[in-house]
């Protein structure tokens, strides 16, 4: 026998939830194929196999795991005309019943959640407030408990994780806030006409992310973090984190070594994101690393947000919405002009506020600059 045991996913949880097994009771599987998806508090990773040979289930979906738990384990030697009896027996007394995923109304359902929901004649709005990928038997349960104890609603396991670590925040990093107001106008002019010639949708969050991945060499404390009191650790790469909201919670996955990558490459990147946090389907991988942060608040009428600081990081760059302002275009004349908002919320033990003015005027320069706006897409 070999044993499926979870690994350890990051190092902010101590418990994970089995959120799906992708292979059948008994079925044969070889190496690197995908056994099981393991949920932590902020993604979902498939655990691949690291042997070969055929499934025995010790755990069911929706039980809470830690790391080391042996979930599984995969016989390696079988009878050439199927599966020994003694084995398939063991196997089905572990896991009774069906465990294949069900659909209801476009929700996808584990089977043993599908029979709950079924016996207490649960409701799909019910269902889909919960906002989760898979439905499973322990979410049933947690609404039948919530029915019949009071209004009460406990965070999900990802926003009670985002509230550790803004609490984290706020009580371990003295920061401080600087805003510039960035003109606009040769911005969007410009990402207008890249995003014609690209088909790719080039806007000004794109621009932003490449001119504040640009800037490390120039103010490399805006990239540091701290690796004990007192010691710094400089950046090797400008990994922009980007902050993701598509309704199922914050999430700030990371562009690796932006400073590299063209404006249609960061699009492409973006949208990949953003189809992610929908899915709820970010990998670990996908959300560790960054050396700097952006925070796009770009809906209509947002003037100023003040993001916080992840821990590990120096500073969180804040993006507001476009905005339209009067002008004097000539003596007696008006017009319009579009700008912007932008700030640097920053750690005060590593960034001073000189060096985060610099910072932010030398991204304004940038973008309000036609020139200097077609050097970001070398």
């Amino acid at each position: 026998m070999a044993d499926i045991a979870v690994p350890k996913l990051n190092n902010n949880d101590d418990e994970y939830t089995i959120t799906e097994w992708l292979v059948q009771e008994g079925e044969k599987v070889e190496i690197g194929d995908a056994l099981v998806v393991i949920e932590t508090s902020k993604a979902a990773e498939e655990i691949a196999s690291t042997d070969t040979g055929m499934l025995r289930r010790l755990r069911r979906e929706g039980e809470r795991c830690r790391p080391g738990d042996v979930i599984g384990e995969l016989a390696t030697e079988w009878p050439a005309g199927g599966v020994p009896a003694s084995y398939v027996a063991t196997s089905t007394a572990a896991v009774p019943g069906s465990t294949e995923p069900a659909d209801l109304d476009g929700l996808t359902v584990t089977r043993s959640a599908a029979d709950l929901i079924e016996e207490h004649g649960i409701g799909i709005a019910a269902l889909r407030n919960l906002n989760r990928s898979v439905i499973r038997r322990v979410d049933v349960e947690g609404l039948l408990r919530g029915a019949q104890e009071d209004r009460r609603q406990h965070l999900s396991q990802h926003q009670a994780q985002v509230a550790q670590v803004v609490s984290a925040s706020h009580r371990e990093i003295p920061a401080a806030f600087t805003m510039v107001r960035v003109p606009a106008d040769a911005a969007l002019t410009y990402a207008a006409a890249l995003t014609e010639r690209t088909g790719e949708p080039i806007g000004i969050v794109e621009l932003v992310v490449a001119a504040v991945a640009r800037q490390r060499d120039i103010s490399p404390m805006i990239f540091a973090s701290f690796a004990e009191p007192d010691v710094v650790t400089m950046s090797s790469g400008a990994h922009v984190g980007v902050t993701v909201d598509a309704g199922s919670g914050l999430f700030l996955p990371v562009l690796r070594d932006a400073d590299k990558r063209s404006l249609e490459d960061i699009a492409d990147a973006l949208t990949d994101f953003r189809i992610s946090a929908l899915r709820n389907s970010f990998r670990e991988s996908e959300l560790a690393g960054a050396t700097v942060g952006v925070s796009i608040s770009g809906e209509d009428g947002v003037v100023l947000t003040v993001p916080m600081i992840f821990p590990g990081l120096a500073c969180m760059v804040s993006l507001g919405a476009i905005f339209e302002e009067l002008v004097l275009t000539a003596p007696g004349q008006v017009g319009t002009a579009r700008y912007l908002n932008l700030g640097v919320a920053y750690d005060h033990r590593l960034v001073n506020g000189r060096e985060a003015t610099a910072f932010l005027v030398a991204i304004r320069d940038v973008l309000e600059s036609a020139e200097r706006l077609t050097e970001l897409d070398r």
